[in-house]
């Protein structure tokens, strides 16, 4: 035996009388031949019990001299007839057309006038294909009756439902036990004469409802539609009217298509009861967390991992009876929270509100969980991807104490210090745009004694700019001491969000202010120095530039006006301070006037006092350059014109070679340092007096840095003893390093003006300084 319904096989209703033996059955058993006859069929289990519970209506015989049939009101396509074997069957429209022994249910073979009901014997197909006897309940009756019977039966069981609108469902064990337990609350009065249905109140897509096989299911809302026999648990086939709660051998699924028999309990209730029992749940769970108030989540990845990634700070619902919820610390507006399809989710959302909960969407969730199960104890992560996709992700949820969050952060940052003080400082270079130039420089750490917070960088030559680590939204910024004294996110620059311990030269993406609230991406340069790695890389920006100036080694300022017309003039290379890492000009006219880059970036006109310090301040500046860029590429020139007050003036600094400014001099230097090729030691002798130990001794001719220019010599057992040569003055001196880096008119002893080119062995009037500076 076997087979099964043609789907949307559609029945046709006979005309052909019901033959006499037939009709007398159905006349004695009903008394009456003007009552419509119903078979009502109870009691069967196993695959194909959706087809067989129900109430069959009477149809006509084909033949005329054939047994009736019964079409099952529920399944059009289910019928109940006397099939060629003298067996009544269960099966479809084409099996009965053809009285074919064939379906889902057979009776013992009978007498023509035999009717189902009489019979309580029955064979039924299994699951594998075998059949199985058993007892169904079978009754005949008026179809009026048989449907007032349902209707009445489920009539008087809305009565208890209206006073109790609640099941709660506990015990259930296994994989889907979540779904099967739980507080399942009355969706809506049932109609007349129909069964409830009720909903879980956690998961919108789990239902209880009274299926076609006579059995009360917990499935999704798909199969409630159809009042399909599948799901995830059923109670044993129970008469119409019976309510959940009077159910008994209940049996949950595995979830490998095999269901096991627990021992549910099912408890009818009110609407307070149920919200009571889901309170107790959470608050459980919530005193079960003690101290333990907030949860960590790391090793989420993808394009959303660093939001889901973080620190999520505990919330109670004011009442206490609901579902927790988590704020991320970094981001206000990201959430963790128990949605209404029982999975926790995260995502960006405003102010979460307990009691309007969230509907699910957002980066990621975790499989469905029971009322009082928290985060840390769920598993199933999956994370969103491009196209509406999810991938399963095992990123970690961990309960910690504050104190064990602060000590964890301390510790990443306490591992991270020790790589900065190898390296103190940075250099932030590649911005462009109008921030570019508060943007690009050297960042230096500064020792604030925090230890185990994340380390703070100064600006190089600036006060008021700094690089520090904004915890809100855990990136690194480029700002103000405003708002980096609030470690307030908020500047010229910033970097992708980090986890903590992420010292800026690890972060792979930057976006610059761009203006009008908008952000462009730009690929920054951020590198660590160690104090030598800075100095070399600092002295090799300038030599560079130097060698590239090396033959234009004069700039000339033209543009200022007013009292600071002064400042215009020719400026000339020194050559000794590229040995400083540095590139400084000194006015040829006036030797207290001196052109450099200071610590703010800019290159300044100003005295000699603020070029030794490299201060920022003077009487004109340019604007922030990048290092190792020379006056002649550097723009945005302003000039002070007393107290605070400055103005933009549009400078020209132009590179000239000395041939340009003064070709005749230029011309004698170089004969006269080629003459000393073949004697370059100059020896001094017969200074008396004091200083006369600071005059003497042998002076070595040192390598020329520029062509065309006056050599220098050193005395050859001290090196802070040189005889160099002052164009202003015309004349030889002898003196310090540091005299003879700036072209001091100050020293131990001088010549009388010579023409350019005369070297200090043709030079006369030679004159010492007395020890105590009273004269010459």
């Amino acid at each position: 035996h076997g087979g099964g319904p043609a789907v949307g096989e559609q029945a046709m209703v006979d005309a052909v009388p019901i033959p006499k033996v037939w009709q007398e059955a159905l006349s004695w058993q009903l008394s009456g031949n003007d009552v419509a006859p119903a078979i009502t069929v109870a009691g069967a289990s196993g695959q194909c019990v959706g087809q067989i519970n129900g109430i069959y209506e009477l149809r006509y015989s084909s033949s005329g001299d054939g047994a009736p049939s019964f079409q099952q009101r529920d399944g059009r396509d289910v019928w109940l007839y006397m099939a060629g074997d003298m067996r009544w069957w269960i099966s479809n429209a084409k099996s009965k057309d053809a009285r074919a022994s064939s379906g889902w249910a057979y009776s013992t073979p009978v007498d023509p006038g035999t009717l189902p009901n009489e019979l309580d014997a029955w064979g039924l197909i299994q699951r594998d294909g075998q059949w199985e006897d058993h007892k169904l309940q079978v009754t005949l009756s008026s179809l009026e009756d048989a449907a007032a019977s349902a209707t009445e039966a489920w009539s008087r069981a809305a009565l208890d439902v209206a006073a109790a609108p609640a099941m709660i469902v506990r015990g259930a064990k296994g994989m889907r036990s979540t779904l099967v337990n739980g507080a399942f609350l009355l969706s809506e009065p049932p109609s007349d004469g129909e069964a409830p249905c009720f909903r879980n109140s956690e998961f919108d897509d789990t239902w209880l409802y009274f299926a076609v096989d006579g059995r009360w299911w917990i499935s999704s809302t798909e199969r409630k539609k159809r009042r399909e026999a599948s799901g995830w648990a059923f109670s044993q086939p129970v008469a119409a009217g019976t309510l959940p709660s009077k159910c008994v051998g209940w049996r949950v699924t595995l979830g490998d298509g095999h269901f096991m028999e627990q021992s549910l309990q099912i408890e009818s209730c009110g609407l307070e009861e149920a919200e009571t029992f889901k309170a107790t749940a959470w608050s459980r769970a919530v005193r079960a967390l003690r101290t333990k108030q907030a949860l960590v989540v790391k090793g989420a990845s993808g394009s959303n991992g660093s939001y889901i990634n973080g620190i999520y700070d505990l919330q109670l619902d004011p009442k206490g009876v609901l579902a927790p919820s988590f704020v991320n610390r970094d981001f206000d507006d990201v959430s963790l929270y128990y949605c209404t399809d029982g999975r926790w989710w995260i995502t960006r959302s405003a102010a979460y509100d307990f009691y309007d909960p969230c509907e699910p969407g957002g980066w990621a969730h975790s499989r469905q969980a029971g009322r009082g199960t928290l985060p840390h104890k769920v598993g199933g992560w999956k994370i969103s991807l491009p196209g509406g996709t999810w991938k399963p992700q095992n990123f970690e949820v961990a309960a910690k104490t504050n104190d064990e969050v602060d000590e964890s952060l301390a510790l990443a940052w306490r591992d991270a210090f020790a790589g900065v003080l190898q390296k103190p400082s940075i250099d932030i270079s590649g911005a462009t745009g109008d921030n570019a130039s508060l943007i690009n420089g050297t960042y230096k750490l500064s020792i604030t004694g925090d230890v185990g917070k994340p380390p703070l960088f100064r600006k190089q030559g600036e006060v008021d700019t700094w690089l520090y680590f904004a915890q809100k939204g855990r990136k690194w910024w480029v700002s103000s001491t405003k708002f980096k004294d609030a470690r307030q996110p908020a500047g010229w620059a910033h970097s992708d969000t980090v986890e903590a311990g992420t010292l800026p030269t690890s972060v792979g993406e930057w976006s610059v202010f761009a203006g009008s609230d908008s952000w462009e991406s730009q690929a920054l340069q951020v590198v660590a120095r160690s104090s030598s790695e800075l100095v070399a890389h600092v002295a090799g920006a300038w030599r560079k530039a130097y060698s590239d100036m090396i033959h234009l080694p004069v700039v000339e300022i033209t543009g200022a006006s007013g009292e600071l017309g002064s400042i215009n003039g020719a400026y000339e290379l020194r050559p000794s301070y590229i040995d400083k890492g540095t590139l400084i000009f000194q006015n040829r006219v006036h030797e207290g006037i001196w052109l450099y880059p200071g610590k703010d970036s800019r290159w300044w006109v100003s005295d000699a006092k603020r070029k030794d310090a490299r201060d920022a301040g003077g009487w004109a500046c340019s604007e922030p350059v990048e290092l190792g860029t020379p006056p002649t590429s550097a723009g945005g020139w302003s000039v002070c014109h007393g107290g605070h007050r400055w103005t933009s003036e549009s400078l020209k600094i132009k590179a000239k070679s000395l041939e340009d400014v003064d070709p005749l001099q230029m011309a004698a230097w170089k004969g006269a340092v080629d003459a000393l090729q073949s004697t370059p030691t100059l020896r001094i002798s017969g200074a008396v007096g004091d200083v006369a130990a600071s005059i003497n001794g042998m002076y070595e001719l040192q390598p020329s840095l520029a062509v065309g220019t006056p050599p220098v010599f050193r005395e050859r057992d001290d090196n802070d003893r040189w005889l160099y040569f002052i164009p202003r003055e015309g004349s030889w001196w002898i003196g310090n390093t540091n005299r003879k880096d700036d072209c001091e008119a100050k020293g131990w002893a001088r010549s009388g003006r010579v023409d350019p080119g005369t070297l200090p062995s043709a030079a006369g009037d030679w004159k010492a300084s007395s020890r105590g500076g009273g004269g010459w």
